[in-house]
């Protein structure tokens, strides 16, 4: 940035009082664009499964599977303070309490414990939990109370105010929530401590307001949530469940789910799929696909008459020339890319949202043709006397296995488009329509139906079948970019808006857990399988992983790690799904046990 804009806008800034957009998001481009690895903490004797800063950035909490919590001076790179606690197995959650005088943690062995950091003792022990605590939260304006979730299908509040003395069995008056599947993640609302999120074993991220809940003992029903989050795909494909309760024969799972600094936006990192971002605010967000085809093909509709076409600017005419290049040579991730930055500038514009739709289809990812329904649904509500989107529609009603509306709908085509009737491309689509309506399994139609929120982005590239503790943060001042682990060495990050993947990071050996950015510094702290904690900050030149090796920390050719993580994200996950969950199956079985205390590394 020159001096000529520079020095204008710092000035604008200071006289009036208001902060230049421009500038902002240049420096934070600049920033972005200087991330490396700054240092690592050295402490523990295990892999190191949970970050937590505290409100001002300066103390920095790990929790390992060594048992000990380590409190950092990160900026400084001091270790403050290391808690021995008296849990037996992995820590998996670290959060600030009590005015950060306090930890509270949770484990492998079931127990929620409060320890003090300026003497390092315990001061308290909660043994409510009948399975692995996974998750606490705390909420913005209490400093007394702290909510557990765990694989019981619970979510407990705790009070540091109250006395407590655990039961037996295990019925103390603390249940905020009960759950069918396992409880993986949950954090509060950091603008309305009333919310919470709440990930578990399934694919769908609930929110509860705790003004509607009360607190009780040992409960057989189920809690039913204030609102609850789904990538609509989910209609199409789920999987059977299992028939014991709290699994199922999918690696589909919340791992992390959290609320932007807002409260508005709510992120979702999904097992063996992808990080979905949900807003909570626009019930325009909740779909029914069926309902939504169908009033858009509705003989008994007389359609609008279509609006005057949105016409391109130049620059975006010439990215949507390069990316109907891409499609024809069969590149769809950058055919994809392309139409998706012309359609942030050119979110109504019938060809480009078409043209996406296709491309979704063609390149068929988990998650595309629904993608691909989504800009089909758009344009023909857009335009339904557009031969072209009600073709595309048809396209993807098939390709989402809805073959008797498909069939249906085709016949309407042929009857309204004799012309387009009589191509090669229309009688193929109804050859394969035909074939397969014949098997029932790829007819969808009585699955289709849900109440469940849809999303409004998703995040593609980073593999997420390994743990059930990886993470995904927002990061930046506006919550400009999107951050998230992987099970391939990296963290990945994006552009929130335009879902466009910006740089990927080696940040383990084996898999990156943790993402954990600095509250007001571009600083982020990552953790995994490494016995280091990693901060990352913008560095002048990027450092090399080993002084005699051209390889970077920082990955350039994200293209080739985006469609290798997609080709093996699924296997990933089939070859994962049935040791997961024996280990659960014995760890549920052994978790009153006396375990002794493992310093290497374990499933979480």
């Amino acid at each position: 940035m020159g001096k000529d804009i520079l020095l204008p806008t710092l000035y604008h800034r200071e006289v009036f009082q208001k902060s230049n957009r421009y500038l902002q998001t240049r420096w934070l481009e600049c920033f972005v664009n200087h991330l490396d690895l700054e240092c690592e903490l050295e402490c523990h004797g295990g892999c190191v499964n949970c970050l937590e800063w505290n409100r001002s950035g300066k103390l920095l909490l790990s929790g390992s599977d060594d048992t000990k919590i380590c409190v950092w001076d990160a900026l400084q790179q001091k270790l403050l303070t290391k808690i021995s606690t008296a849990h037996r197995r992995n820590i998996f959650t670290v959060k600030f309490i009590d005015k950060e005088q306090s930890v509270i943690s949770g484990a492998a062995d079931a127990e929620v414990e409060r320890s003090s950091i300026a003497t390092g003792q315990v001061i308290s022990t909660w043994r409510c939990h009948l399975s692995r605590v996974k998750r606490c939260c705390t909420l913005v304006d209490s400093e007394d109370i702290a909510i557990s979730s765990s694989e019981d299908c619970t979510a407990r509040q705790f009070d540091l105010r109250e006395p407590h003395q655990c039961h037996i069995p295990r019925d103390c008056r603390n249940l905020l929530i009960k759950n069918k599947e396992p409880i993986k993640s949950i954090n509060s609302n950091p603008a309305r401590s009333e919310l919470i999120c709440v990930g578990a074993a399934d694919s769908i991220t609930r929110v509860y307001d705790r003004r509607m809940l009360s607190l009780s003992t040992v409960s057989e029903n189920i809690t039913q949530p204030l609102l609850t989050f789904q990538p609509g795909h989910f209609r199409f494909t789920q999987p059977p469940s299992d028939n014991r309760p709290g699994f199922s024969n999918s690696m589909q799972m919340v791992t992390w789910c959290c609320f932007d600094p807002t409260g508005r936006q709510l992120l979702s990192n999904i097992g063996g799929e992808h990080v979905y971002l949900y807003d909570l605010y626009h019930p325009d967000c909740v779909i029914s696909p069926e309902t939504d085809i169908k009033s858009v093909l509705s003989d008994h509709n007389v359609p609008p008459p279509p609006p005057p076409p949105q016409l391109l600017d130049s620059y975006s005419d010439s990215i949507k020339v390069l990316a109907n290049e891409m499609f024809y040579k069969k590149d769809y991730y950058g055919a994809i890319r392309l139409y998706s930055e012309c359609l942030q500038l050119f979110p109504d514009n019938i060809a480009l949202l078409n043209n996406r739709s296709i491309a979704y289809l063609k390149r068929g990812w988990k998650g595309d043709n629904y993608a691909a329904l989504r800009d089909a649904v758009k344009a023909t509500q857009l335009d339904s006397s557009h031969e072209k989107g009600q073709f595309r529609l048809i396209q993807c009603l098939e390709a989402l296995g809805l073959n008797t509306l498909a069939a249906k709908r085709l016949d309407e085509f042929q009857r309204k488009f004799p012309e387009g009737a009589m191509s090669s491309s229309v009688k193929n689509l109804d050859k394969k329509i035909a074939t397969s309506s014949s098997s029932a399994e790829n007819n969808r139609e009585e699955t289709v139906s849900s109440s469940h929120h849809d999303y409004t982005h998703r995040y593609l590239g980073h593999f997420n079948c390994q743990t059930d503790i990886k993470e995904s943060n927002f990061f930046g001042p506006n919550q400009e970019y999107i951050l998230a682990g992987s099970d391939d060495t990296r963290f990945f990050l994006w552009d929130r808006t335009t879902e466009k993947l910006m740089k990927v990071f080696v940040g383990d050996t084996h898999t990156v857990n943790c993402v954990q950015p600095h509250p007001t510094l571009p600083i982020i702290a990552t953790s995994g399988l490494e016995k280091v904690v990693k901060l990352w900050t913008p560095q002048l030149l990027p450092r090399k992983q080993q002084e005699d090796s051209t390889e970077e920390y920082v990955i350039d050719s994200l293209e080739k790690i985006f469609q290798i993580s997609q080709q093996n994200q699924e296997s990933l996950a089939n070859e994962m799904n049935m040791s997961t969950r024996m280990f659960m199956i014995e760890d549920i079985l052994s978790i009153s046990d006396e375990y002794n205390n493992p310093n290497a590394c374990a499933t979480s």
